[in-house]
């Protein structure tokens, strides 16, 4: 059996780039067909790889904003605080405690 371990930490505050290059991460920023785009923002974006644990469910979470900058302000606020899982269907999955984040 395997056990990953959370590790409690008091980083109160990081930028968005400092926590993506600490864990390897890199942003997928995806502009909408503009048929979606008559209900929904214009962008989406998220972390590839990164899945945010709700109870004992993994949810596929992106930020959404009618601007990139919009869609990653809305990003960071929906993972701050939040228990994340890297990797989650791979051998080397991961699990971090994300900061409060800002662009």
């Amino acid at each position: 059996m395997k056990i990953n371990v959370v590790e409690h930490f008091s980083l109160k505050s990081q930028s968005l780039s400092d926590f993506a290059d600490l864990h390897g991460l890199s942003l997928d920023m995806n502009e909408r067909d503009p048929v979606l785009r008559r209900t929904l923002p214009r962008w989406r974006c998220s972390f590839r790889n990164l899945e945010i644990k709700d109870g004992s469910l993994l949810i596929g979470t992106f930020g959404d904003g009618d601007t990139q900058e919009e869609a990653i302000e809305d990003y960071c606020n929906r993972i701050s605080g939040k228990i994340g899982v890297l990797n989650a269907f791979r051998s080397n999955r991961t699990t971090v405690n994300i900061p409060t984040l800002h662009p």
